[in-house]
C-alpha cells in the first residue's frame, strides 16, 4: 500500500509541475458593445476533476477608478488610471495555472487582454479565484482585486462495466457507482461488486457508498450475462455397427428429435462415411426433457426401408460419450454461452493534511527594512505563502523573508492536490530611512542624494560586514576590493537602512585620482535578444566591472533614453532595458564605468 500511495503521489506531482509550465496562446473575446471604461472578465466555463482544462478568459481593464469603487467602497471614483499591471491570480483549483497574454497595460494605448487558464484539476470544489492588480492612479500606486468563482466538477471514471462518480478525493469521499451493462429487467444476468473496502454487493446499482479512510481502494466489478441457452455444436460418432448393404461404408446421417417426437435436425447424408465421423450444427436444446440423436444408413430406400444405425438420448446437462448398445458410440458437445465481464478502478481517497506549524521570528525593534523569517516546522515542499491574501507565488520554501507589513500565512497543497492552511500571523515594521544608495566612480563612494536623509540620521562605512574606524562621512575613498556596506541609522528611532554591493578596486585610480585615458573594451557586456521586439537584457562579462551609467543613441546621435545603470531592474550584472517603446531601427547602446566604455549596435525589429 505504501509503495502506491508514492507511487501515485509522484504522479500527481509531475501534474502539478506541468501544470506550472505556464498556458500560453491565450485570444481576446470581448462582447461587442462593452463599455470602454469598465471592469470585465468573462465568466470561466465549469471544469471536471481529473480533466484537461483549456480555457480562455477575457478581460478589459477601466480607465478611470469608477468601476473599480463600484466593487471596493475603498477607492475613490472619477481618477484617471494611467496604467495597471496583473499581480497575481490566486486560489485556482490545484492542478491548474494561468498566463496572461501581457502583464502590464498603458491605459492611454489598451485596456483589454485574455487570460488562458489551464491544466488538470485535482480536486473537484468551487473556488473563488482572485485576481490582484496594481493600479498608477496619478502618481500614486493603488493594489485592488477582484474575483470570479470557477466550479471544478467530481471527476468521472469508467470501465467496460461500470462507472464512478468523485473517484479522487481529501479526507473522506462520497463515490456513486453506475452500472454500464444493465439487464433491463432480462432474467439471466447477475452482479458482483467488491468495493476495495472490506464491503462486497449483488446489486445491479448499488447505493452510493461514503470511502471514510485515507487510502487506494480498488473496486472488482462483474457481471454474468447467462442469457444465450443451450445448444448442441458437435456430434462425433465413433462407432457404429451399420454397414452399406453391399457391404460397402455406410451413408451416415443423424436427426435431433425433440421430447415430444417432432424431428427438428436433419444432417446432409455423408456417403461412404469414415469413423470417426463430426457432424457441426448448432441446435438449441431447450430444458424440457430428453432429446433423441438418431444415427442412419440412408440405403434410399434399397432393401426396403433405411438401416437405424441407433439412437442416444440427452439433455441440456448431458456430457462425455453415448451408447446405444454395442451398435452405437457417439460424443455430444453440448455449449453454454456465458458471457462474463470483470473489470476494475480505482478510488483515491487521499490525507487531509495537517495545517502548517507556523512561527514567526522575534526580533525587538522591528524596523522598516529589516528581515525576519517565518518558517513552516512540519513541511518542506508543496507550501505557498500568503500575504494579505495574495499569494506569493514564487515564496514555496518553508521559510519566508519579510520585509513588509502584513498577515501572513501558508498553504500547504500535498502532492495529490488536497490542502490545508496555517494560523496567520502579522509583521509590523517602524520607519527607516529611505531610498539609500551610494554610488562608485574611480573607487569612491558616495552616499546617494545624501539631502533625503533624515535629519538625525549618521553615517557609517563596512567592508565584508566589519565597520571602518573613522568612516562616517557622505563619501569613502576605498583601497582595496571588497563588499561595501552604507549604514543609514536614524537615531531617534533607533532604525537603520543599509546598501551593500560588491566593488572592485580599480589599480588606476589610487585615492580616487587618475590621469590615465578612458579604455574602450569590445567585451565589457551582451545584449540579448538582438535584432529584438520587447525589452532587452544587458549582461556583464567582466564580474570584476560595474557600470554606472548607460545611454541609447539613434544614428544621427541623439540621445534616447539615459540612467544609472542601478535604476535598471534586475541583478547589478544582469539588468533589462525597458527599449520596448522605440520605433523600428538601429540603435547604439553605450555602457560607461570609471574609464570603461562600450558601443553595442541594437536593431529594433
Amino acid at each position: 500500500m505504501k509503495k502506491s500511495l508514492l507511487f501515485l503521489s509522484l504522479v500527481w506531482l509531475a501534474v502539478n509541475l506541468k501544470a506550472q509550465n505556464g498556458c500560453p496562446g491565450c485570444a481576446i473575446n470581448l462582447p461587442v458593445d462593452l463599455a470602454e471604461d469598465t471592469l470585465f472578465l468573462s465568466d470561466a466555463p465549469a471544469g471536471q476533476a481529473n480533466i484537461y482544462y483549456d480555457q480562455d478568459l477575457s478581460f478589459r481593464l477601466p480607465r478611470t477608478t469608477t468601476p473599480v469603487a463600484s466593487i471596493d467602497s475603498t477607492t475613490p471614483p472619477n481618477l484617471a488610471i494611467s496604467s495597471f499591471e496583473i499581480v497575481s491570480v490566486s486560489n485556482l483549483p490545484p492542478g491548474l495555472s494561468w498566463e496572461a497574454n501581457q502583464r502590464e497595460f498603458d491605459t492611454s494605448e489598451e485596456t483589454d487582454g485574455c487570460v488562458k487558464i489551464c491544466g488538470t484539476p485535482l480536486i473537484p470544489g468551487l473556488y473563488n479565484v482572485e485576481v490582484v492588480l496594481d493600479a498608477q492612479v496619478v502618481i500614486i500606486s493603488r493594489r485592488t482585486s477582484f474575483s470570479f468563482t470557477l466550479l471544478i466538477q467530481p471527476g468521472v471514471t469508467a470501465t467496460d462495466g461500470f462507472r464512478m462518480i468523485n473517484n479522487v478525493g481529501c479526507g473522506e469521499l462520497d463515490v456513486t457507482f453506475i452500472n454500464t451493462i444493465p439487464s433491463n429487467e432480462v432474467e439471466g444476468f447477475s452482479y458482483r461488486w467488491d468495493f476495495g473496502n472490506g464491503l462486497v454487493s449483488e446489486e445491479e446499482n448499488p447505493m452510493p457508498l461514503t470511502y471514510d479512510e485515507p487510502g487506494i481502494y480498488e473496486v472488482n466489478y462483474e457481471a454474468v450475462i447467462d442469457t444465450a441457452g443451450f445448444f448442441l455444436t458437435k456430434v462425433l460418432i465413433e462407432e457404429t455397427t451399420c454397414n452399406d448393404i453391399l457391404g460397402g461404408r455406410p451413408d451416415l446421417k443423424i436427426d435431433v428429435i425433440e421430447p415430444d417426437g417432432t424431428t427438428v435436425y436433419t444432417s446432409d447424408i455423408i456417403t461412404n462415411a469414415t469413423l470417426p465421423l463430426t457432424f457441426e450444427l448448432l441446435q438449441p436444446i431447450e430444458d424440457i426433457g430428453n432429446y433423441s440423436l438418431r444415427v442412419t444408413d440412408d440405403d434410399s430406400g434399397i432393401g426396403g426401408a433405411d438401416d437405424v444405425c441407433g439412437i442416444v438420448n440427452f439433455t441440456q446437462n448431458t456430457e462425455g460419450s453415448l451408447t446405444d448398445g454395442d451398435d452405437l458410440k457417439v460424443t455430444l458437445t453440448i455449449t453454454h454461452p456465458v458471457e462474463t465481464i470483470n473489470s476494475k478502478d480505482t478510488v483515491f481517497v487521499f490525507a487531509q493534511p495537517e495545517a502548517p506549524d507556523l512561527v514567526l521570528e522575534e526580533q525587538f525593534p522591528l524596523c522598516e527594512g529589516d528581515t525576519i523569517e517565518a518558517m513552516v516546522l512540519n513541511y518542506q515542499d508543496g507550501l505557498q505563502w500568503v500575504q494579505d491574501s495574495t499569494s506569493l507565488f514564487e515564496e514555496t520554501e518553508a521559510t519566508l523573508k519579510i520585509s513588509e507589513n502584513g498577515t501572513y500565512w501558508a498553504r500547504y497543497i500535498s502532492p495529490e492536490g488536497c490542502s490545508s492552511e496555517s494560523l496567520p500571523v502579522s509583521a509590523s515594521f517602524g520607519m527607516v530611512p529611505s531610498g539609500i544608495a551610494f554610488e562608485v566612480e574611480n573607487n569612491l563612494l558616495s552616499v546617494f542624494q545624501p539631502e533625503d536623509l533624515p535629519e538625525s540620521s549618521s553615517v557609517a562605512w563596512q567592508a565584508d560586514g566589519a565597520m571602518i574606524p573613522g568612516a562616517d562621512g557622505l563619501v569613502f575613498c576605498v583601497d582595496s576590493s571588497a563588499t561595501y556596506t552604507l549604514v543609514v541609522t536614524d537615531e531617534e528611532t533607533g532604525c537603520f537602512a543599509t546598501f551593500s554591493q560588491m566593488v572592485t578596486y580599480d589599480p588606476n585610480f589610487p585615492n580616487c585620482v587618475s590621469s590615465n585615458e578612458e579604455v574602450y573594451r569590445e567585451d565589457l557586456a551582451r545584449v540579448y535578444p538582438n535584432p529584438f521586439q520587447e525589452n532587452i537584457v544587458v549582461e556583464i562579462q567582466d564580474p570584476t566591472t560595474q557600470p554606472s551609467n548607460f545611454r541609447v543613441i539613434s544614428v544621427d546621435g541623439r540621445e534616447i533614453i539615459a540612467g544609472k545603470w542601478r535604476d535598471l531592474p534586475g541583478n547589478w550584472d544582469k539588468k533589462e532595458l525597458p527599449v520596448y517603446e522605440l520605433a523600428k531601427g538601429i540603435y547604439i547602446l553605450q555602457l560607461f564605468t570609471g574609464r570603461l566604455h562600450q558601443n553595442i549596435k541594437l536593431v529594433k525589429e
